[in-house]
């Protein structure tokens, strides 16, 4: 009878089953389906006899076009059918019928192929037109399969709703459908909701929410993985970095202010760390408060030192080492005796936390790092490091990095450890069209772009050093690491180091000097937009934009007219020898290579009108 209704239905597949004969099995090799999610443990089992048993078990055909006499070991527990086949299958293509009646896509058969193309999911898998199937076009496939980590958090979406709306009015629409509210945050005025769905799939309550006329937008959970970086040997006393990109120099005119904030959103931050405790932000109100009260108002109780909003609590200390590792180049303390110098090295580093401790592997939530993004923005961070990414596209985080864009805050992305382009495969963040974000990728102490690193002509926009760092690790270490996490954190430290040195600096005054000053590497002008790889001094001298800004800090004022005058008189200044011989900055105003009574008197008349 069973065999029947297979052939009857095989006008549907691909490929049927030919016998379905149930197999005993011993303890070490068990199936359980359970609310359509899948439970396996198998030990050095065929990978046919898996998915034959898989196929039984879930009612669905599996088809398989050549034999497969690999063996596995598998323990996984409440997995989508999707998920399992892709833990099975490295090269697959899984196949959809459209349901009529439930308006709902169903697997219906998997194809395994044995060859070199690997073609797998996407959000949006099928195109049902007259009740045939169409397969995912080749470049969705390959560009979905470029990354084995899920895109999105199973089972879950973001619902914004309108403003005004009410709290009942929104819990009778989840109601309806069974859906459960995980978290959510209130965003001018209208409310942003993470729900987790347990009677309908995603589709379908998308489908649900989008028809609603109290849903504002609706999205899957999309899912961000830190970049991954590379541990080498334990303590190398050289740092190359520094020297490459002209930071000694960089340092006669600032070394970092400590009212730059950066909010390095991570893992945490080990702020007990003897090279970075004294460079930790502290949130005074909240220090000299009371325990158990919220005394600044800004939501948050006790976040003395950051927020930890994987966990939920006031705690972001690193126990992964990530975090620290990005904080250490950041803003290491310099001149200190120990350890290394960070790039900015009086600088504030506010540790806001998006990993959980015990899951380094299963991605950053996107509304975690919604809330990250406007509690740093909320707390006078200037510019927010962002060393993870994911190939997911998220509206409600673009929504949020134009909440720091309105701010006047720049965000600082890692491009990618993937070694690919891209303007062809983007990777979020730093691939969102935004002009305050700065997208990095990483270099080699030869200025090559690193093997691993993401690049672009159009989406990435500078090389920073990211191979064999030095820098700070959880515990009060060291440890040498490479990565474009790593590239990161030295952009940022040296716009920290540029509005210390120009405070009243615009964020797009501040890429545009940053963009525009890179060392110009020939092997690199295709990979990158700027061309080239940060150089620290000519940044920050890049952006004295003013005519007359002799201090550098981004205007023109009396400090600017007393340093002119003490050149006048002969007394040697603190004047910027960058900025004066730079050509593109024009301070010198009668061209006769000095500041002098010419330039005095210009900039008394500008600051008089």
């Amino acid at each position: 009878m069973m065999m029947t209704m297979l052939l009857r239905q095989s006008k549907l597949f691909l490929i049927t089953w030919l016998f379905a004969t149930h197999i005993c099995l011993a303890s070490r090799f068990n199936i359980e389906v359970k609310d359509g999610l899948i439970s396996i443990i198998a030990d050095n089992i065929s990978i046919n006899k898996v998915i034959k048993e898989l196929s039984i078990k879930t009612g669905i055909p599996i088809g398989i076009y050549v034999p497969l006499k690999d063996k596995i070991s598998i323990n996984v527990k409440d997995m989508t059918i999707e998920e399992i086949l892709k833990r099975l299958c490295k090269n697959r293509a899984i196949i959809y019928v459209y349901i009529p009646k439930k308006r709902a896509y169903k697997i219906v058969s998997a194809k395994i192929y044995k060859s070199n193309h690997a073609l797998s999911l996407d959000s949006h898998p099928i195109i049902k037109k007259k009740n045939t199937l169409t397969i995912l076009n080749k470049k969705s496939k390959l560009q979905d399969n470029l990354k084995s980590k899920p895109a999105y958090k199973k089972g879950e979406l973001l619902i914004r709703f309108k403003k005004g709306i009410s709290k009942n009015k929104i819990k009778e629409l989840h109601s309806k459908i069974g859906s459960i509210v995980l978290d959510e945050i209130e965003i001018n005025g209208e409310i942003l909701q993470r729900i987790k769905l347990t009677a309908i799939s995603e589709k379908d309550a998308i489908h649900f929410y989008v028809n609603s006329d109290i849903v504002k937008h609706v999205e899957r959970h999309a899912l961000r993985y830190i970049n991954e970086i590379h541990p080498n040997d334990p303590r190398f006393i050289e740092q190359w970095a520094p020297k490459k990109i002209q930071l000694q120099k960089a340092w006669e005119l600032t070394k970092g202010s400590p009212s730059v904030i950066i909010a390095v959103v991570d893992s945490g931050v080990d702020y007990t760390h003897p090279d970075l405790s004294d460079n930790i932000w502290v949130n005074r109100a909240e220090m000299e408060g009371k325990e158990g009260v919220d005394d600044d108002g800004n939501g948050y109780i006790d976040d003395i030192h950051g927020w930890d909003f994987a966990e939920n609590d006031n705690d972001p200390m690193d126990r992964i080492d990530h975090g620290t590792n990005v904080a250490g180049i950041i803003s290491a303390i310099g001149n200190n005796g120990i350890g290394i110098t960070g790039t900015a090295w009086n600088i504030k580093i506010m540790p806001v936390k998006v990993v959980l401790d015990n899951d380094s592997d299963g991605g950053l939530l996107s509304m975690d790092i919604i809330k990250a993004l406007l509690y740093a923005l909320k707390n006078g961070a200037r510019v927010v490091n962002c060393s993870f990414g994911g190939e997911a596209k998220s509206e409600e985080e673009i929504l949020a990095f134009l909440e720091l864009r309105r701010a006047g805050i720049i965000a600082v992305c890692a491009s990618g450890n993937d070694g690919k382009n891209n303007d062809m495969y983007p990777v979020y963040p730093a691939s969102y069209d935004l002009d305050n974000i700065i997208s990095v990728g990483a270099s080699d102490k030869n200025d090559y772009l690193a093997s691993f690193s993401d690049y672009g002509k159009e989406s990435v926009d500078l090389l920073a050093p990211g191979v064999d760092i030095l820098t700070t690790s959880a515990g009060g270490y060291y440890i040498k690491v490479s990565g474009t996490s790593i590239a990161a954190p030295f952009v940022s430290g040296v716009i920290a180091l540029i509005i210390s040195k120009s405070p009243f600096i615009d964020y797009y005054s501040c890429r545009l000097a940053l963009l525009n000053s890179v060392d110009k590497i020939f092997f690199i002008l295709n990979r990158v937009s700027s061309g080239g790889r940060i150089n620290a001094l000519r940044a920050i001298c890049r952006a004295c934009i003013s005519t007359g800004d002799l201090s550098c800090d981004g205007k023109v004022g009396i400090e600017d007219a007393i340093l002119a005058l003490q050149a006048v008189s002969g007394l040697n200044p603190d004047i910027c020898p960058v900025c004066m011989s730079n050509s593109n900055i024009d301070l010198d105003i009668n061209g006769d290579k000095r500041i002098g009574i010419e330039e005095a008197i210009y900039i008394m008349k500008f600051i008089s009108n």
